[in-house]
């Protein structure tokens, strides 16, 4: 009887790994995949097996969103497809940069941009604004002067900002200016 099993399983590995190498035929997609990839009939075969792969997991995921997950991937879908195809081409050379750094990194980014999220929409707006308002060498050194903290200092600094008013903002960024000014070297 193990070893029926164990054929059994084999079998089945091997048959997932052919399938995976192959694609799958849209006739062996479940009516409901059909269904939710109907756009991409006429070229299914021209897919490859990854691609077909990852509409099939996109299909899966989208049958176990709630009507509101769904609505927000709908908006998100078409605000994509408004972009410029250079603005598309740039979001996904970052998007491939980010899935290369470590897990920390990516976790960290994670936690940065949801603790950004978190703000109240005038703070946001504030910050974009200054963050475009600085040069190219500005921004870098803010980057620099972030990484060189260690990870602990950061994440007090973070709340101390996140929990501030605005004007004990304002006095924290001028204090930290300051600090940073009498660290720079002095030019002649």
């Amino acid at each position: 009887m193990k070893i029926v099993i164990y054929v059994l399983f084999v079998f089945g590995f091997a048959l997932a790994a052919a399938q995976a190498v192959e694609g799958v035929s849209w006739s062996n997609l479940s009516t409901e995949e059909q269904r939710l990839l109907s756009r991409a009939r006429e070229r299914w075969d021209q897919l490859t097996p990854d691609q077909q792969q990852q509409m099939r997991a996109g299909a899966a995921r989208w049958q176990h969103m709630t009507p509101e997950e769904r609505v927000h991937v709908r908006d998100r879908w078409q605000r994509w497809q408004q972009l410029p195809p250079e603005q598309q081409a740039d979001i996904r050379a970052r998007y491939e940069q980010f899935r290369k750094l470590p897990p920390e990194e990516q976790a960290r980014i994670r936690r940065s941009r949801e603790w950004f999220m978190n703000l109240p929409p005038e703070q946001r707006e504030q910050l974009r604004e200054r963050w475009q308002g600085m040069t190219p060498e500005e921004r870098g050194a803010v980057r620099e002067r972030a990484r060189a903290l260690p990870p602990a200092q950061r994440e007090r600094m973070r709340d101390q900002w996140r929990d501030a008013e605005p004007a004990e903002r304002e006095r924290m960024r001028q204090q930290f200016q300051q600090q940073q000014q009498q660290r720079a070297p002095q030019r002649p």
